[in-house]
């Protein structure tokens, strides 16, 4: 019971998180993706399964409230959580060098997907300076949302696949 509240609580304020920093900063072109943190977060600490369905039901949420390619983002996120949680076992998650470096691989990777996708459905177009912003800002905020990330899971006492918190 206390691993559903802490995933629904999570999700909750993750997808608050992005809603309200869109709201307030998403017109002067000021973006991080808060749930593409997370996502990776938990794929590394707590495996792909978790991961992939976490990312999948927020990505459906942020589809629906902005009104875009139903699903597109749901897609996007769970495919993170899935090939990141490949890989979780390579990786130390606790390294800032990881952190950085993964999330502006995975930033890349997605955004890119996210652009070629939109062109193809529906012919929008995004503007290189918001593609390299979004990657940039979200890269230069990975370590400190880490380190939250982290205190808030170790608060609910929630251990990952190894038996480590």
């Amino acid at each position: 019971m206390t691993r559903v509240l802490y995933y629904l609580l999570t999700g909750s304020c993750l997808l608050w998180l992005q809603l309200a920093f869109q709201y307030r900063f998403g017109h002067q072109g000021i973006q991080i993706d808060f749930i593409m943190l997370g996502v990776f977060y938990l794929a590394l600490r707590m495996g792909s399964l978790p991961a992939e369905i976490f990312g999948f039901i927020l990505g459906l949420f942020v589809d629906a409230s902005w009104m875009g390619v139903l699903g597109l983002r749901a897609l996007l996120y769970a495919s993170e959580g899935f090939f990141v949680g490949l890989v979780q076992r390579d990786v130390d998650t606790s390294k800032l060098w990881t952190q950085i470096m993964g999330s502006f691989v995975i930033g890349l990777v997605m955004y890119s997907f996210q652009t070629l996708l939109l062109r193809l459905m529906t012919d929008t177009t995004i503007t290189w300076y918001a593609f390299a912003m979004k990657v940039f800002l979200t890269t230069l905020v990975a370590p400190v949302f880490f380190w939250g990330f982290h205190f808030w899971t170790k608060s609910w006492g929630i251990i990952n696949r190894d038996g480590m918190s």
